[in-house]
Parts: C-alpha cells; sequence; structure tokens
C-alpha cells in the first residue's frame, strides 16, 4: 500500500469481502454493509484528524496515518513529501528498536519522506547512470539514512506509486475541474468546500468508469 498523506486520499476499487463476488446476491449485501462500515470509520478518521490539525504539515504525519482504521487496511508503506519530513515522527511511526541480540527491530510501517523538496519531472541528469550509492555510518545525521533509503529500488517504485495514484487527482482537480484556490476562510468552511470538490471527483470518476463497463 501507498499512502499519500498529503492528500488523505483513498481510491477503493472494489468493496467485495475476500470470497465474494458481485454475482452473488448475498456477497452483494455483504459488500455494501462492508462499505458502509468502512465510510464510517473514514469519518470517525477524518472528525479525529480536524480535531488535532496542527497547521505544520511535519506534525500531522502521525496522526494521518493513526488515522486509517486497522479494518479498512494495513499499512506497510507510508509515502509523504518532504513538507512532511520529520525525524521524531518517522521514527514514532516505524517503531523501531534493538532486540536482545542487538538486532535492529521494526514494528511499524516503512517511511519514504525526502529531506528535501523533489522536482515533479525528471531532468536529463536523473535519466543518467549513476554509481551506486553507498550506505551512510551508523553516526550519519537521520536527512543522510533517508536520503539513502530513498535511493532503493523498493522505495523507488513505492514513491512512483504515490505520485501516480495521489498527485494524478490533484492534477485533474487543478486543470480539469479548475479548482485552484478556497474562496471561503476558516478551517470548518474550507473542509466542506473540500467535501463538495471532492464529490466533483469522485462522481466524474464514477461516470467515466461507469462507461467504460457499460
Amino acid at each position: 500500500m501507498a499512502m499519500s498523506t498529503g492528500g488523505r486520499c483513498a481510491n477503493w476499487a472494489r468493496m467485495e469481502p475476500p470470497g465474494q463476488t458481485s454475482t452473488d446476491g448475498g456477497g452483494a449485501l455483504k459488500a455494501i454493509d462492508l462499505a458502509e462500515e468502512r465510510l464510517a470509520k473514514l469519518r470517525e478518521a477524518k472528525e479525529s484528524i480536524e480535531k488535532s490539525y496542527d497547521g505544520n504539515d511535519k506534525n500531522e504525519l502521525v496522526p494521518t496515518v493513526n488515522s486509517v482504521p486497522e479494518e479498512v487496511r494495513e499499512i506497510r508503506e507510508v509515502c509523504a513529501d518532504a513538507g512532511y519530513h520529520n525525524q521524531k515522527a518517522i521514527e514514532e511511526i516505524e517503531q523501531r528498536g534493538v532486540d536482545e541480540n542487538g538486532k535492529e527491530t521494526q514494528e511499524g510501517p516503512t517511511v519514504y519522506s525526502p529531506p528535501k523538496r523533489q522536482a515533479h519531472h525528471p531532468t536529463v541528469a536523473d535519466l543518467e547512470k549513476k554509481p551506486e550509492s553507498q550506505k551512510p555510518p551508523e553516526n550519519a545525521p537521520f536527512s543522510a539514512e533517508m536520503s539513502y533509503r530513498l535511493q532503493t529500488p523498493e522505495s523507488k517504485a513505492a514513491y512512483k506509486k504515490r505520485k501516480e495514484t495521489v498527485e494524478s487527482v490533484f492534477g485533474i482537480i487543478k486543470q480539469v475541474i479548475g479548482f485552484r484556490q478556497f474562496s471561503l476562510r476558516g478551517l470548518a468552511k474550507a473542509s466542506i468546500e473540500w467535501d463538495i470538490v471532492k464529490l466533483a471527483y469522485n462522481f466524474k470518476r464514477l461516470h467515466r468508469l461507469s462507461a467504460a463497463y457499460a
């Protein structure tokens, strides 16, 4: 799973329980019940985020990750942009420690968050073949460790998925729907306005998907 904290968006493709198909009447009803249950959990999560809203993205990483109920999905990876890079928050999410044998352990999901802002479009230099990055020493700063982590094939694949699933949504909202700034002020009013934008995007998406499968 690639989770973007920047958009706090979740894309739901199929809501059917495991082992059930849409051709099964009982399965369809169970799918509806499951969808309603998940939506209720997400509404609770949204209210929780609004109550804990800090105004600084660096302090929003932990509450956003914790807002995803376990019943909805298990988080194995968290991909966040540079605005959310916070060593203390990342360490809290990953729950790293050392076992009795001195071996490093990790109970939480792996976080990929660059220390510095990354360009949205690759340059010629990015396409050039580069020597393999050297692992930083144990006493290296956390930012160096994260920069090295982001160079691995696993992290590149995860971060690429983030750009594909989340950034495209923002692009459509800005370029196609034409929403580029809020007309209302205050968190409560802006949240309502953003809910309307999300509703418009989801209806548009639903229309396109329905036409494709008609």
